[in-house]
This record gives structure tokens, sequence and C-alpha cells, in this order.
């Protein structure tokens, strides 16, 4: 599915639960974007999440930076899970008939943000042995499940500060059109091997001291 660079009504400070990235962020590295410029081309930024959907700023794939989720989808399950649970998820047809299925299984092993449909960070957490990364499970309509696997944890987040820079970031539609333009061009460099590699962008003023985690 291709995701859209149009900020959706529910893409709002208020309904921001947190993160997905490689590491913890603070508001100290959101706010200096300039100083991490020259960053690596893939997953320089985090994808930022809200109750109804995410905003995911850079991706190998270019259909896949942009904003997707929708008002009336129901959460499943959201949490962090071992690989050996992302490999066992039903896959094609499958997620609808067994998807319903699986979430209550992850919801019984691991943490689930959305219990019972309710946003908050679960009281404790299970031992979990290994890396994790965020698993989401919806009911976008009956009989229709979508399963998605993050390449990476997911930090929730309580500070409004934190949010605010995260917004501002998850928001700058400047941003994800660059992004998606590298990530093409990284595509068709790798397709045909005659393409230089993703060429450093000029920053416009209306990217200047935007926030830019590492």
């Amino acid at each position: 599915m291709t995701k859209t660079f149009d900020l959706p009504s529910w893409g709002a400070p208020g309904n921001m639960t947190g993160y997905t990235f490689k590491q913890e962020l603070n508001a100290h590295v959101l706010r200096n974007f300039e100083l991490f410029i020259d960053s690596a081309p893939l997953d320089r930024y985090p994808s930022v999440y809200y109750r109804h959907g995410h905003a995911t700023l850079d991706h190998k794939d270019p259909d896949n930076i942009g904003w997707v989720g929708g008002e009336q989808w129901e959460c499943l399950f959201f949490g962090n899970v071992t690989d050996d649970a992302v490999r066992n998820r039903p896959h094609g047809n499958e997620r609808n008939s067994e998807g319903e299925a699986y979430a209550t299984k992850m919801a019984a092993r691991f943490s689930n943000y959305c219990a019972n449909g309710r946003w908050a960070r679960p009281s404790g957490s299970p031992v979990q042995n290994g890396p994790v990364r965020l698993l989401e499970i919806w009911k976008r309509s009956p009989g229709d499940i979508w399963i998605h696997k993050s390449r990476n944890p997911f930090y929730w987040v309580d500070d409004n500060a934190i949010k605010s820079l995260l917004h501002t970031l998850a928001t700058t539609a400047e941003l994800m059109k660059a992004d998606r333009q590298d990530a093409d061009r990284m595509q068709r460099t790798k397709r045909d091997m005659t393409q230089p590699a993703v060429t450093q962008r000029s920053i416009s003023p209306g990217m200047q001291n935007k926030p830019h985690p590492v």
C-alpha cells in the first residue's frame, strides 16, 4: 500500500503514543537537526506513532514513506515482541482467518499498549530474551486484519516536549518527499548499478532547524 504525504485528522500531538527507532531518543538530539544531516541514508528518522496510525519518515521502499492508519480501525494488539513471535505470524489470507486469535496469543505473552482498546504504558514488562520489535495488529473492517512488523522497538512517550518535537518531525512533508526520492534513487541504483549512490541534498529554508534524530 502506498502511503500518503497528507496529514490525517488523527495526526495531532494529543493522539501521539510514541515512536519506533533503533535507539531511545531525547529532546537534545531531536532539537539538533543540523548536527545529524550527514547520517546514513536509511534509518535516519524514527517512525512516529499515534492512536490511529503512524508516519514513516524513511524506508528502503519508497512507497512505505508517509502516513497510514484510520480512525475506524480497531487495534487488537500493539507491543514489542521477539523475533520468533514475528516469524510465526499468519501470512496471506490466513491473516483474516487467524489474525484475531494470533492477537490474543500475543497479548497473553507480551505487554500490550492498547489493551481492550485503551492506550496506556503497560504496568511492568515481561522478561524477554533477545531483541524485540514492534508488532501491531489492526482490524480495518470485518474480515480484514492488518499485521505490521516494525524494523525497530517501540518507545512510549509521556514527555510533552518530546511529543512536540516528534510531531514537528512527522509533519514536515518536505522530509518525507525528499526521503522517498532518496529511497527511489537507491532502488534504481541497486537495480542497474549504473547510477551513483544517494547524493547529499541541500537543506532548504523550510527544513532548517527541524528535529533530526540519530
